[in-house]
C-alpha cells in the first residue's frame, strides 16, 4: 500500500537524475502538505471514535462490531503511515514490519466492509427477525479475529516472499476489486429485498423505513469507498506495469486518507447518539481546562 510505494519511491529516487526544484510540478509541494493535513485529521477522528464507542454502553451494540473493526483497521494503517512519513530511511527489518502491518490493515478494512454488507444481508433478507439465531455477538467477534489472522497471513506471505513490487501491487489490486465486487453484489441483493417488502401495517412500514435508512448509510459508505479508491487503484495499476508518477502517488494517498475520514463520518458521526456523546465529552474537557 502506501508504505510499499513510499519505499519504492525511496529506492528509485536515487537512480534518477537530479531535477532542478523550480522545474518540478506544483503538485510535488502542495499535495504532500495536503496529504499530511488530511492524515492528521483522519487520525484524530478515528482515535476519538475508537475511544468513545467502547466507553459508552449505549454505543456498545452488536451491530456496531463490524464497523468498529473497520475503523480499527483504518486507524492501524494511518498510524503506520504516519510513522513512516515522519521518519527517514529505516532498516530493512523495520520497513518490512511496517509493510506487513500496512497490508494487514488494508485487507482487514476491505474484509470488514464485506462483513458489514453480509451482516445487513442476513438481518434484512435471510433472517430478518432473528428466528434462526444466525447473528450472535461471539460469532461476530470471532469473524473479526479471523479477518485479522487471515489478513496477517496474506500480508506476511506477500511482503516476505514476493520480491517483485509489481507482483505485490497486482495482488493488492486483485484483492481490492474482488472484495469491492462482492460488496456491491450484496448491496444489490439487499436493495432488492427492501424494495419488495410490502408496506402493510405500522410495524412493517417502520421496519422497511429503518432498513432503507440502514441501506442508505452503508450504500453511502460503499460509494465513497469506490470513489476514494479509484485513484489508488489507477496508481497501483501503473505500478504493476512498472510506471511511477509522484503526483498520482500523493493524490492516491490523499484519497485513502479521505476514505478513512469518510468511513468514520458516515458510520459513526452521522449518529445523533454518537454526536451527543462526543459533544458532552468535548464540553467536559473544556470545562476541566
Amino acid at each position: 500500500m502506501m508504505i510499499i510505494t513510499d519505499r519504492l519511491n525511496t529506492t528509485t529516487s536515487s537512480t534518477l537524475v537530479d531535477v532542478d526544484i523550480e522545474s518540478r510540478p506544483l503538485c510535488w509541494f502542495i499535495l504532500p502538505t495536503m496529504k499530511h493535513g488530511m492524515l492528521g485529521l483522519a487520525i484524530f477522528i478515528m482515535s476519538a471514535t475508537l475511544v468513545i464507542i467502547p466507553s459508552h454502553r449505549r454505543l456498545r451494540k452488536r451491530h456496531h462490531i463490524f464497523p468498529y473493526n473497520l475503523v480499527l483497521s483504518d486507524f492501524c494503517g494511518a498510524i503506520v503511515f504516519a510513522v513512516f512519513e515522519g521518519t527517514g530511511e529505516l532498516p530493512l527489518e523495520y520497513v518490512e514490519a511496517l509493510q506487513t502491518i500496512s497490508v494487514t490493515s488494508f485487507i482487514v478494512s476491505l474484509l470488514s466492509i464485506v462483513l458489514v454488507a453480509g451482516y445487513q444481508f442476513i438481518t434484512i433478507r435471510v433472517d430478518p427477525f432473528g428466528a434462526q439465531n444466525i447473528i450472535t455477538t461471539p460469532r461476530l467477534i470471532i469473524a473479526c479475529l479471523l479477518t485479522w489472522a487471515f489478513s496477517f497471513s496474506i500480508s506476511v506471505t506477500t511482503v516476505l516472499t514476493i520480491s517483485e513490487y509489481t507482483t505485490i501491487f497486482t495482488l493488492l489490486l486483485c484483492i481490492s476489486l474482488i472484495t469491492t465486487t462482492i460488496t456491491g453484489f450484496c448491496y444489490v441483493l439487499i436493495y432488492r429485498s427492501v424494495a419488495k417488502v410490502p408496506c402493510e401495517g405500522n410495524i412493517t412500514a417502520a421496519r422497511k423505513e429503518e432498513n432503507q435508512r440502514v441501506l442508505r448509510t452503508f450504500g453511502l459508505v460503499f460509494g465513497t469507498t469506490v470513489v476514494c479508491w479509484i485513484c489508488p487503484w489507477v496508481h497501483w495499476a501503473f505500478l504493476s506495469l512498472g510506471f511511477e508518477y509522484m503526483c498520482l502517488f500523493n493524490a492516491g494517498d490523499m484519497m485513502i486518507c479521505a476514505n478513512w475520514i469518510a468511513n468514520c463520518v458516515i458510520y459513526w458521526w452521522r449518529l445523533k447518539e454518537f454526536r451527543a456523546i462526543f459533544s458532552s465529552s468535548a464540553v467536559g474537557i473544556v470545562d476541566v481546562l
